[in-house]
Protein backbone atom coordinates (compact mmCIF):
# COMPACT_ATOMS: atom_id res chain seq x y z
CA UNK A 1 0.00 0.00 0.00
CA UNK A 2 1.53 3.61 -1.03
CA UNK A 3 1.17 6.42 0.95
CA UNK A 4 -0.23 8.38 -1.82
CA UNK A 5 -2.40 11.52 -0.07
CA UNK A 6 -5.35 11.01 -2.71
CA UNK A 7 -5.59 7.09 -2.07
CA UNK A 8 -8.38 6.04 0.51
CA UNK A 9 -7.08 5.54 4.05
CA UNK A 10 -6.63 1.93 5.28
CA UNK A 11 -6.75 1.18 8.88
CA UNK A 12 -5.27 -2.45 10.70
CA UNK A 13 -8.16 -2.93 13.57
CA UNK A 14 -7.05 -4.74 16.57
CA UNK A 15 -9.92 -7.12 18.03
CA UNK A 16 -9.63 -9.51 20.20
CA UNK A 17 -5.63 -9.32 20.80
CA UNK A 18 -5.45 -9.56 16.75
CA UNK A 19 -4.49 -7.79 14.20
CA UNK A 20 -6.26 -7.64 10.86
CA UNK A 21 -6.22 -5.60 8.11
CA UNK A 22 -5.55 -3.23 5.65
CA UNK A 23 -9.37 -2.19 5.30
CA UNK A 24 -10.75 0.81 3.84
CA UNK A 25 -13.69 2.97 5.05
CA UNK A 26 -16.49 1.19 3.12
CA UNK A 27 -14.87 -2.51 4.07
CA UNK A 28 -15.35 -1.21 7.92
CA UNK A 29 -18.44 0.15 7.51
CA UNK A 30 -19.76 -2.78 6.17
CA UNK A 31 -18.21 -4.86 8.83
CA UNK A 32 -19.54 -2.95 11.75
CA UNK A 33 -23.38 -3.63 9.92
CA UNK A 34 -22.62 -7.22 10.01
CA UNK A 35 -21.51 -6.73 13.58
CA UNK A 36 -18.47 -7.99 13.10
CA UNK A 37 -16.19 -5.36 14.43
CA UNK A 38 -17.32 -3.34 17.08
CA UNK A 39 -16.96 0.88 17.48
CA UNK A 40 -14.96 0.30 20.55
CA UNK A 41 -12.29 -1.85 18.42
CA UNK A 42 -9.59 -0.05 17.73
CA UNK A 43 -7.76 0.99 14.51
CA UNK A 44 -3.99 2.57 13.07
CA UNK A 45 -3.22 4.05 10.10
CA UNK A 46 0.39 5.05 8.83
CA UNK A 47 0.96 8.33 10.17
CA UNK A 48 -1.35 7.89 13.46
CA UNK A 49 0.45 8.13 16.61
CA UNK A 50 -1.61 5.46 18.22
CA UNK A 51 -4.17 3.15 18.09
CA UNK A 52 -8.03 4.69 18.76
CA UNK A 53 -11.43 3.29 18.86
CA UNK A 54 -13.54 3.03 15.54
CA UNK A 55 -16.30 5.47 16.92
CA UNK A 56 -12.85 7.83 16.73
CA UNK A 57 -12.13 7.74 13.22
CA UNK A 58 -13.71 10.17 10.62
CA UNK A 59 -16.01 8.65 7.93
CA UNK A 60 -17.06 5.58 9.85
CA UNK A 61 -20.84 5.14 9.91
CA UNK A 62 -21.36 4.09 13.13
CA UNK A 63 -25.08 4.39 12.78
CA UNK A 64 -25.39 2.14 9.35
CA UNK A 65 -28.61 0.32 9.40
CA UNK A 66 -28.18 -3.25 11.43
CA UNK A 67 -27.74 -6.32 9.26
CA UNK A 68 -30.78 -8.74 9.00
CA UNK A 69 -28.91 -10.97 11.40
CA UNK A 70 -27.80 -8.59 13.53
CA UNK A 71 -31.60 -7.04 14.09
CA UNK A 72 -32.47 -10.37 14.71
CA UNK A 73 -30.33 -10.96 18.01
CA UNK A 74 -31.24 -7.33 19.00
CA UNK A 75 -34.65 -8.46 18.71
CA UNK A 76 -34.71 -11.74 20.77
CA UNK A 77 -32.88 -10.42 23.34
CA UNK A 78 -35.58 -7.70 23.77
CA UNK A 79 -38.25 -10.28 23.55
CA UNK A 80 -36.02 -12.07 26.67
CA UNK A 81 -35.70 -9.01 28.60
CA UNK A 82 -39.56 -7.88 28.52
CA UNK A 83 -40.44 -11.75 29.07
CA UNK A 84 -37.77 -11.88 32.32
CA UNK A 85 -39.63 -8.36 33.24
CA UNK A 86 -43.18 -9.84 33.20
CA UNK A 87 -42.12 -12.67 35.06
CA UNK A 88 -40.67 -10.75 37.78
CA UNK A 89 -43.21 -8.29 38.10
CA UNK A 90 -45.87 -11.57 38.40
CA UNK A 91 -43.34 -12.79 41.26
CA UNK A 92 -43.63 -9.54 42.70
CA UNK A 93 -47.46 -9.54 42.38
CA UNK A 94 -47.91 -13.05 43.63
CA UNK A 95 -45.94 -12.12 46.83
CA UNK A 96 -47.99 -9.14 47.29
CA UNK A 97 -51.02 -11.10 47.44
CA UNK A 98 -49.39 -13.55 49.60
CA UNK A 99 -49.13 -10.92 52.06
CA UNK A 100 -52.15 -9.31 51.80
CA UNK A 101 -53.83 -12.59 52.54
CA UNK A 102 -51.74 -13.07 55.55
CA UNK A 103 -52.39 -9.78 56.65
CA UNK A 104 -56.30 -10.67 56.13
CA UNK A 105 -56.00 -13.46 58.21
CA UNK A 106 -54.16 -11.57 61.02
CA UNK A 107 -56.67 -9.64 61.38
CA UNK A 108 -59.51 -11.65 60.70
CA UNK A 109 -59.21 -14.65 63.13
CA UNK A 110 -55.99 -14.25 65.61
CA UNK A 111 -56.52 -10.54 66.23
CA UNK A 112 -60.53 -11.42 67.75
CA UNK A 113 -59.03 -14.44 69.63
CA UNK A 114 -56.22 -12.50 71.40
CA UNK A 115 -58.44 -9.59 72.44
CA UNK A 116 -60.80 -12.12 74.09
CA UNK A 117 -58.38 -13.08 76.41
Amino acid sequence: MANDPDEAPHYYILREDRQEGPFDLEAINEMLRHDEVHPHDLAWRPGMAEWKPLSSIPGLSLTAPLSPQTQARIDVSQIRDARSRRIGSLGFLILALIGAAAVAVLAIWIVPKLLKH
